[in-house]
């Protein structure tokens, strides 16, 4: 708010995608919701890459919140700006987001056809140079976008293509040493083993996780 109170909306709006995942998981989802509705309440004179972030930040904020019919209107929202701007890895993101919401919604088909494209584009950056908080940006996309396609595979009774796609989703997220997919991707591996049958495998990737969040806080 301080920074929105003085004019620096850009700068609230890049504090937003830094922190979003700090206010979730610490349980500060109505603090966060305050500060969106606030960087939304002066997103509509922003560039096209600032309002696409903004709009992509709240849609996450709302999904947090458990509102996702609000989400998934935010999210389309910023899907054209992210292709305006040219940010593939803040349009990757989106685009896993609003696939999650479809498959939750549910359209499985929409949201197995959006989270391929995605994770199909995401596999053919994965050579490209990037700097250090793009590269993190990137391996946060490509492990929620194996999860939420994995979530669809596996809800469909093909569990061995969904630990598939965990596993991807997984590997992504310790490369990027990120917690918070590292747990998704975790739990989500526990689920098909258990659907395979492998219950010990499925336990200790569920222990694995409690490891995780114990050392999280």
């Amino acid at each position: 708010s301080w920074l929105l109170e003085r004019g620096r909306t850009a700068e609230a709006v890049d504090l937003l995608w830094t922190t979003w995942r700090f206010w979730w998981l610490h349980g500060h989802a109505g603090e966060l919701a305050r500060h969106v509705d606030l960087i939304l309440a002066q997103s509509d004179d922003m560039p096209s890459h600032q309002r696409a972030m903004a709009l992509g930040g709240a849609g996450f904020e709302r999904i947090a919140g458990g509102d996702q019919d609000q989400a998934r209107r935010l999210l389309e929202r910023s899907l054209p700006l992210y292709r305006q701007a040219g940010d593939r890895l803040g349009l990757g993101l989106a685009e896993a987001g609003l696939g999650h919401l479809l498959a939750v919604k549910p359209d499985p088909a929409a949201a197995t056809d959006l989270l391929e494209q995605t994770l199909g584009r995401l596999r053919e950056m994965a050579d490209e140079q990037f700097t250090e908080p793009q590269r993190l940006h990137y391996l946060l996309d490509a492990a929620l976008a194996a999860n939420f396609l994995g979530q669809i595979r596996l809800g469909q009774g093909d569990h061995r293509r969904a630990a598939d796609l965990f596993t991807e989703g997984l590997s992504a997220a310790h490369s990027a040493a990120d917690r918070f997919t590292i747990l998704v991707s975790l739990y989500d591996l526990a689920l098909s083993r258990e659907a395979g049958d492998d219950q010990d495998d499925a336990a200790d990737l569920l222990k694995q996780g409690l490891s995780v969040a114990a050392e999280a806080g």
